[in-house]
Parts: structure tokens; sequence; C-alpha cells
């Protein structure tokens, strides 16, 4: 089995790297790599079974599986050039950039039978694992609140156009649905605009989304923090539950007591890279798809319409 990768930026040779790995175990046969700056993809070369593609078609020819790491807006035509060949996708979150795209293409590829899948890296966190684990035991109770810090270090949050909604907001909405298996009925939503490049955008946002239930869950994100926070807090009607599905650590609270959470830390991008082989390898999807991603556009496009409407008053 070949896979391409599309995109050899920050996060890229992040990618390149764990599947130069299952290269090494034998675990695929070839990784063949396109970046439309030859200069991304020179510290590569010379690496045995990986091969430099002259463009996205060319490595599409090439392949039976592609990995996508490329900029959001152009998903949407990588993924269907990559499905006209008949090629397996992973495609780095968000799916597109509207859910009309997304469900389109979900469709073309159930049609044809292939692996299509987002990169919801934190359903593969052993972190997250052993903490639904914890809420499937009925640790805490009936989970009653949550609350999500997720602050991104930004020295500089004027030198780029990242929309903090768009950038962040999946990997949360994504979070939950694993936890309560659910998605919001109502948001409410504000976000701090920022000078980007030429433009004003989205660095900051407070998010509060309602679950039913009595279930209310607040989101704070942000770009242009002075440093990078990732906390979750669940609280339930016997207990909490406080960690960093990242660091893969955390605590439980219960009767007055605090308790470290055990975890075995694990490589998330190498357990999701390995879950796609797998698929494309057993022509089946399992733990993520398109159709969760094409779900959390829907409510990325929900919470923008919501900030869109006035809804202060002067007092």
């Amino acid at each position: 089995m070949k896979i391409g990768i599309i995109g050899i930026g920050y996060w890229g040779k992040k990618v390149v790297s764990e599947y130069i790995s299952l290269l090494s175990d034998n675990l695929i046969d070839g990784l063949v790599l396109y970046d439309n700056e030859n200069s991304m993809t020179d510290k590569f070369k010379g690496i045995s079974n990986l091969e430099i593609a002259s463009s996205i078609d060319d490595l599409l020819d090439r392949v039976d599986g592609v990995h996508i790491c490329s900029p959001n807006a152009t998903h949407f035509e990588i993924i269907m050039k990559a499905m006209e060949k008949n090629v397996n996708v992973l495609v780095e979150k968000p799916i597109t950039t509207n859910s009309d795209d997304a469900f389109r293409l979900l469709e073309i590829a159930l049609a044809k039978g292939l692996v299509f899948q987002v990169g919801n890296i934190f359903r593969f966190s052993n972190a997250m694992v052993e903490i639904k684990k914890l809420l499937d035991d009925d640790t805490i109770g009936n989970v009653v609140h949550l609350s999500f810090i997720w602050d991104h270090i930004s020295p500089s949050p004027s030198s780029s156009n990242e929309d903090v909604i768009w950038d962040l907001m999946p990997h949360i909405l994504d979070m939950i649905n694993f936890i309560l298996g659910s998605w919001p009925r109502e948001i409410v939503s504000v976000s701090t605009k920022r000078d980007g490049i030429g433009e004003t955008v989205n660095k900051s946002s407070d998010v509060l989304l309602y679950y039913g239930n009595n279930v209310y869950i607040n989101v704070r994100i942000s770009l242009s923090s002075h440093k990078t926070t990732r906390q979750i807090e669940i609280q339930g009607k016997t207990g909490t539950i406080v960690f960093n599905p990242v660091a893969q650590n955390g605590w439980l609270y219960r009767s007055g007591k605090q308790q470290e959470i055990v975890m075995e830390p694990n490589n998330t991008i190498l357990a999701e890279i390995k879950n796609f082989v797998e698929c494309i390898a057993e022509k089946k999807i399992k733990i993520n798809s398109a159709h969760l991603g094409a779900l959390i556009i829907k409510e990325i496009e929900a919470i923008k319409r919501v900030e869109e409407i006035e809804r202060s008053k002067k007092v």
C-alpha cells in the first residue's frame, strides 16, 4: 500500500515523520509527498521507498490513500480529485469550508466505497478513551456541566488570518460528541476580532452550548493568548474530572478527595494514521469518519450565524 501526503508545512512534517515509521515497520510499502513549494520536501529526499511527486495529479496517480494537510480552502478541490481517481482520503480538519461541499463529498465516497476520514485526532488519545470509560462506568454520576479552556499561544496574532472558530472549535465539538454522543441544541457565541493580514478576524471566542437535560457547556478558545492551555472539566452529580487530553493527565475529585487518574500517554498522530491504513486494508470505517466531520461543519456554520446576530442592548 502506498500513501501520499499533500501539504508539508508545520503539521504535514509531523505527519510525514509518523508515516516514515510505518515504512520502517513495513506497515506500508511506499510514501509519496507533494508540496507546492519544492523546498518543503527537500529534507525527505533520499529516504528509501519515499518519492516526491511533481504535482497533485502525479501524486494521486501513484497512491492508494492520501493524507491532506494543505490549507482549509484547498480541501474540497483536492478531495474531489482524489475521489475521481478512487483514492481513499484522510483530511485534516475542517473537512471543507462549508457543509454542502462536505456532504457532497461524503455521498461520493459512499457510492464508490472509499475510506473517507477527518483528522479528529483526540478520538485517538488514550486520555480521552480513559475519561470516556470512567463516565461510562458512572464514576461521577450523570454529567451536568462541562467547561473547556483551549488557549493557543500566539506572540503575534496579527501575523495570520486564522479564525479561531474554524481552527479550534472542530476539535472541541468532536471531543464533546465523543464524551456525550450528541450535538448541541442551542448556541450562544461571542468573538473578539483583531487585525489580521489585511482584514479583521476572530481570535478569541466564548461559546455556550446547550445539550438538553440541563447540560450546559462553556468553551473559551483563543489564538491570541500569552500561553497554551488545554483543560477540560467535567462535573457530574457525584464528582468532577479535570484533565488535559494533550498532556494526557488528569484528576478525579470525589467525596472531598483528589485522586490522579492513571493514563498511559500515546502518540495520537501515529494511532490515527495506523487506523487510516487499517481501514483501507479492511475496506471499512472505524473510530472517525467524514460523516462526523460534515456534522461538525454544520455546527460551525451555526456558531458563525449566531455571531452575525446582534444580541446585546445598550443600557
